[in-house]
């Protein structure tokens, strides 16, 4: 997937040369690339808000793609054709039916303010434990992005509601900021000598003081905040971390195996 900046940068920067040369070459190449980033499902910024022949731009690419996709899905029975769409944004949860799956892409629907709305995500941005999620099934599901490029998924709870559609990250309190400060630091003394052990006592400690539901309202912001500050790890996360560092010889404890004076190599 492009950057979200790469293409709309240059796209501006060709903008500046058109403004400050004349040169129609230079405004061809910056519609051009707005246009791109558009397709590409980048999100839209300050470059290109500012200056509206590119906003123009990015729109008609990001309608291009919603039309290539509904020529190759022909949901206008369904009424998908209708629907206003948008790509996921970083530091929002979504809920609501996964209506469509692609190679590189899956499409939800979901309720705000009474109005159906269709989200786009891209698919390598998106995991799970639980892989019935990324079935088209018509089923409820959250979509929680931690941070950028990042979303949880997990099946809804039957007490969720449309409602709840999208859910805005609020910034975390002093005392939640408070108490995970104080749990990595308690982690930090406990284990001087492991990062490896430091880290996923963190985690563990996580669990129990927030529970095992990062996407619930009341730990949503505890977990974000983790995740941003010491890079929380899901118990999925971790398994799949220590895996990829076990192939390449780091032990458990965070360290080589073979140097490891808990005896990881013996």
């Amino acid at each position: 997937m492009v950057a979200v900046f790469d293409l709309q940068l240059e796209a501006r920067a060709n903008w500046a040369l058109f403004e400050t040369c004349g040169d129609t070459a230079y405004s061809e190449v910056a519609l051009s690339l707005a246009e791109q980033s558009g397709f590409s499902g980048d999100e839209k910024t300050g470059f290109m808000k500012s200056q509206p022949a590119l906003s123009e731009a990015f729109d008609r690419g990001a309608q291009s793609s919603l039309d290539e996709w509904e020529e190759r899905r022909p949901y206008s029975n369904k009424g998908f054709r209708r629907l206003r769409h948008e790509w996921a944004m970083p530091g929002q949860c979504y809920l609501g039916p996964i209506v469509d799956v692609t190679e590189d892409k899956i499409f939800q629907t979901v309720e705000v303010g009474g109005r159906a709305l269709l989200i786009l995500h891209w698919r390598n941005d998106l995991s799970s434990s639980e892989s019935a999620v990324f079935s088209s099934s018509g089923s409820d599901v959250r979509v929680h992005y931690v941070r950028p490029g990042m979303g949880v998924v997990k099946m809804a709870r039957p007490s969720e509601t449309p409602g709840a559609a999208v859910l805005r990250s609020f910034p975390p309190t002093r005392e939640i900021v408070g108490i995970i400060d104080e749990m990595y630091g308690d982690s930090c003394k406990r284990f001087p000598t492991y990062d490896g052990v430091v880290f996923t006592d963190f985690c563990s400690n996580m669990l129990d003081q927030f529970g095992d539901d990062e996407l619930s309202p009341s730990a949503l912001a505890a977990f974000s905040y983790a995740r941003a500050a010491y890079g929380y790890m899901s118990p999925c996360e971790l398994h799949t971390h220590q895996e990829e560092q076990r192939a390449i010889g780091i032990c458990r404890h965070g360290l080589d195996t073979w140097c490891c004076p808990a005896g990881c190599g013996e």
